[in-house]
């Protein structure tokens, strides 16, 4: 039964136990989650590239569960963190206001094919880390991943 109710409250891919992390650091503080979101939870595979989509989510995923902190929290976070007990690794990223780029993504390359929520408040930040640590050219055949001289999928 647990898992039924577990199923049917989830509004996102991120397992319990680092929504779990993320909800305990939100009660200690009194902060609303919106403000402490995981990666996974603001970037989006759009049904236009549907067949990247499980190469995508595996090459991102220990990246999906990570949780940005905005500058103003980052001293209650971190300082939590640090004391903290948990079980598992809990990654969290400082974003400072007005980090990042807004550009246009070369559409052959993950980061092209990933796209941020409008309405997130690191969106700038978020684009410039996907292109920073995931320039990875998504090759069309087993030839081209063969022969290609940079990182790919």
């Amino acid at each position: 039964m647990t898992e039924i109710l577990e199923l049917s409250n989830k509004r996102t891919k991120i397992p319990r136990g680092f929504r779990e992390m993320r909800d305990e650091i939100c009660q200690e503080f009194d902060i609303n989650e919106g403000r402490l979101p995981f990666v996974g939870e603001l970037l989006e595979v759009p049904d236009s590239e549907n067949e990247w989509r499980k190469s995508i989510e595996v090459l991102l995923h220990n990246f999906a569960l990570s949780v940005v902190v905005p500058d103003e929290l980052y001293a209650q976070v971190s300082g939590y963190v640090e004391r903290s007990k948990f079980r598992r690794r809990f990654t969290y990223y400082r974003v400072r206001p007005g980090a990042g780029l807004s550009a246009s993504l070369d559409s052959s390359r993950v980061y092209g094919k990933v796209t941020v929520r409008e309405d997130t408040w690191c969106r700038g930040w978020l684009q410039s880390t996907l292109v920073r640590d995931f320039p990875h050219v998504c090759c069309s055949t087993i030839d081209q991943f063969r022969t290609e001289k940079e990182r790919a999928v």
